[in-house]
């Protein structure tokens, strides 16, 4: 090969590495000033909510509208011993979940920690759901404290976060009118 061809041959690679840095340099920064401007669409219409108690020692959420079937739920107790989402996906419509002991009608690909006690682990738990169409719900979060010992005082209720305690029943009347549950799906 002549060296001219070598030294054009040189700057082509040189030129188009820097083209594809750049242009992986600005699709790197449009993503982030996306994700700055627009994190994660958080802008319900209303209150994204589901219940949480706890009978027996079992930690249990509600989700007062049923999930359908194959919906994935991840589960978070932030700064907790489980940086890993708990992941739970339903094999039928549920409304209703006991985290410690999830049963039959779910499958769980990952269960709380060995020796992971929900109550040593802080005081907030957050859930989001992945629908089988691949569009998920809005993100919640409730934060508790006392949970057990005021589970005992509203034994047909779970704890809302800010509604306070409620029976599910009336909070899915409710859905769409004035809240949401994590198990309605975002309008497209």
């Amino acid at each position: 090969m002549k060296p001219w061809k070598k030294v054009v041959l040189a700057v082509g690679i040189v030129l188009g590495s820097l083209a594809l840095v750049a242009g992986l340099g600005i699709g790197a920064i449009t993503y982030f000033a996306k994700m700055i401007s627009d994190p994660i669409p958080q802008d319900p219409q209303y209150p994204v909510v589901f219940g949480i108690r706890v009978t027996d020692n079992h930690f249990w959420i509600s989700t007062a509208r049923p999930c359908p079937t194959h919906a994935v739920l991840s589960v978070v107790f932030p700064g907790s011993k489980m940086a890993t989402p708990i992941s739970v996906t339903l094999l039928k419509p549920i409304d209703t979940l006991d985290l410690t002991d999830p049963g039959p009608d779910v499958t769980v690909q990952q269960y709380m920690a060995q020796g992971f006690l929900w109550s040593d682990e802080g005081t907030r738990v957050e859930i989001t759901t992945q629908f089988p169409d691949g569009s998920s719900s809005f993100f919640s979060a409730v934060n508790f404290t006392d949970l057990q010992e005021e589970s005992a005082d509203y034994p047909d209720q779970f704890f809302f976060g800010q509604m306070g305690w409620l029976a599910p029943d009336d909070v899915a009347a409710r859905d769409g009118i004035d809240l949401l549950t994590v198990c309605t799906p975002r309008p497209s």
